[in-house]
């Protein structure tokens, strides 16, 4: 019995490393390592392949976003040297690596959304040539400044403040029944100050909804109000000028604008006293007659338009930056300039 084990380990060892190892020829590796019973070929490198005749001269889109592909040199697309997609990137302002992540997450943040409520005086005195020049001005605002993400909101205000609607998105707005609800309600006093506050109060709620809806989105929007009057208050009942002053110098909302074209017979030094304590963001804007009053509605909506191409600028000096600068600590130290500035 021994001896046939013998026999037997004798003949094993003279088979050993003449057998190819299943696992090293499918995986090249083997657990085993030199202590395997069976054969380890040496690798042999394959003539590479060739590619198609007929490949794609497009680019390779995940070349181009990512400089990876998994198909490698197989891609059926062309992968444009590093440097050259570098340079195509920086003109596209696209992400490219972490570091510009940052960037252009800098720059997403400082083109902010924007939330308008218009209040406007529709007292008996507005009657005419004033009120034309409103109904034109709300729809050129309403096709020029506002975007699709943006909110607009409009009330009146007489002896009474009555909300047309509150601040929504720019798609669910008909201007055309606005301006139309302007044009048939006219008459009674002027309930300045109850205006005033009710208009603060929407941007407020519209801010509270939008936190509520998306936190991180909530912040991301200038808030202006909006107001065009021609007289003195002499119907408020709920709200006083103190109480205005109040709100306009700590409105509750980020990103605060309030702009008020006054005609005629209005409070100059009280509107401007609220435009004095809310800031570089609040101006007063007074007319004496209709063509003036036209010219400083124009002046409200280039206000207005200017908190938008701000931010438009803001993004090309970034991108002009990022592209000239070398050290991407300059470009990050630029951003948060800016950020204070």
């Amino acid at each position: 019995m021994n001896n046939n084990n013998s026999n037997n380990s004798r003949a094993n060892m003279k088979k050993r490393k003449t057998t190819e190892c299943k696992h090293w020829a499918k995986t090249g590796t083997c657990k085993f390592g030199d202590m395997c019973d069976f054969k380890h070929s040496p690798k042999v490198a394959l003539p590479p392949r060739r590619r198609h005749q007929k490949r794609s001269s497009k680019e390779c889109r995940d070349w181009a976003k990512t400089r990876t592909c998994k198909y490698g040199d197989m891609c059926n697309f062309t992968h444009s040297p590093v440097q050259q997609v570098l340079q195509k990137q920086q003109k596209q302002h696209l992400r490219i690596s972490d570091d510009v992540d940052e960037v252009h997450v800098a720059v997403k943040k400082m083109r902010k959304s924007l939330c308008l409520e218009v209040g406007v005086d529709v007292s008996g005195s507005m009657s005419g040539g004033p009120m034309s020049a409103i109904c034109e001005l709300l729809p050129d605002l309403y096709r020029t400044i506002l975007g699709k993400t943006d909110h607009y909101g409009c009330f009146t205000f007489e002896s009474n403040v009555k909300s047309l609607h509150r601040p929504v998105v720019k798609r669910k707005v008909d201007i055309k029944r606005d301006v139309k609800n302007l044009q048939n309600n006219f008459g009674g006093c002027t309930a300045l100050w109850d205006g005033i506050e009710h208009g603060v109060s929407a941007i407020q709620d519209s801010h509270k909804y939008r936190l509520e809806k998306s936190p991180h989105k909530g912040y991301e929007f200038n808030n202006t109000l909006l107001i065009i009057t021609d007289g003195h208050d002499n119907s408020s009942t709920v709200s006083s000028f103190e109480k205005c002053l109040q709100l306009i110098a700590r409105p509750g909302v980020p990103n605060f604008q309030f702009v008020v074209v006054g005609l005629g017979d209005v409070d100059q030094g009280k509107l401007k006293r609220l435009c004095e304590v809310g800031g570089e963001n609040c101006k007063f804007l007074y007319a004496k007659d209709v063509t003036e009053f036209k010219r400083e509605l124009q002046k409200a909506r280039e206000e207005i338009r200017i908190r938008v191409i701000v931010r438009e600028g803001e993004k090309t000096m970034m991108k002009d930056t990022y592209v000239q600068k070398k050290s991407m600590g300059e470009v990050l130290s630029g951003v948060q300039r800016m950020q204070l500035a």
